[in-house]
């Protein structure tokens, strides 16, 4: 029974031919390709997509948000505090 399954294997210098390595190239390349050119659609659909998750283990990135929400909070009060001002002066 051994020998059965024993004569469907190839040698050392059959698996070495070209026609081999052909064959190789040729399943490396249908399997692989299609993997490739889909990154590449996703890569070039939107360039932001290479960054997506880059701070997910980052333990200072929530911190890092909070800070720069406050911030805009800030701001934004400052600016509503000026644009009330300069209503209340205006001539009418």
């Amino acid at each position: 029974m051994v020998k059965e399954k024993a004569k469907w294997l190839i040698d050392d210098e059959e698996f070495s031919s070209p026609i081999m390595s052909y064959l190789w190239w040729v399943t490396l390349r249908l399997c692989c390709l299609p993997m490739y050119i889909y990154q590449q659609q996703v890569k070039s659909s939107d360039p932001w997509v290479q960054f997506a998750g880059i701070f997910k283990d980052d333990p200072l990135f929530d911190e890092f948000v909070e800070a720069m929400a406050a911030e805009r909070r800030k701001l934004d009060a400052e600016m509503a505090a000026y644009d009330a001002a300069n209503e209340e002066n205006q001539p009418a």
